[in-house]
């Protein structure tokens, strides 16, 4: 495991070069190029060593310092991508404490960094108790609603009724069947109230 975590280090870091592909890759952004080839966000990588890292940190009990000063240097970077990552690295070691308030980045433009801002958040709170739960639950986009709806079911209290209800409204079709499923196994979760046999 620490060969990997040295290697995910290195890579969360930044500490590697510009390969050739890259650098075609680059070159071929220009206007006049006859091809363009996309190999995706330039930080992209670094994002995804982090997260791995922080799920290695989360799942071994490993030691968190340099984890947690390279979550600070993903918040203080202008890349989306980068902060992406840092929101999923304290997702997965909730004993590292965030460096900035979470609940603004709920409001994000990326909708990657808004789900993972959710994930960041209910790895430390229900969701129920935030502010912006009403704004989270109207986001235009599918993807963000689906996750409020999964990481209330991740290792935490049953949704508020008033959470899945509102949930069960929503104007897609694949975001009310998944509210209705998951108020059904809560309510058969729920222990029985009648007091009968």
């Amino acid at each position: 495991v620490e060969t990997v975590v040295t290697a995910l280090k290195g890579l969360a870091g930044g500490g590697y070069g510009v390969s050739d592909v890259d650098a075609e890759a680059a070159a071929s952004q220009d206007p006049l190029s006859r091809f363009r080839i996309g190999l995706g966000p330039p930080d992209e990588l670094r994002a995804s060593a982090l997260e791995a890292w922080a799920r290695l940190v989360g799942g071994h009990g490993l030691e968190t310092d340099d984890l947690r000063r390279e979550i600070e240097a993903g918040f203080r970077s202008a890349s989306a991508e980068r902060l992406r990552g840092a929101l999923r690295a304290l997702s997965s070691v909730p004993s590292i404490q965030a460096p900035v308030a979470l609940e603004p980045f709920l409001g994000e433009e990326e909708i990657a960094v808004r789900i993972a801002g959710i994930e960041a958040i209910s790895a430390r709170q229900a969701l129920d108790d935030l502010d912006s739960l009403p704004e989270l639950l109207s986001d235009p986009a599918v993807s963000v609603r689906l996750t409020v709806l999964g990481r209330t079911r991740v290792d935490g209290p049953a949704p508020s009724p008033a959470l899945l209800r509102r949930l069960e409204e929503d104007e897609d079709g694949y975001v009310r069947g998944m509210a209705t499923m998951a108020r059904r196994e809560f309510d058969a979760d729920a222990p029985d109230q009648s007091g009968g046999p």
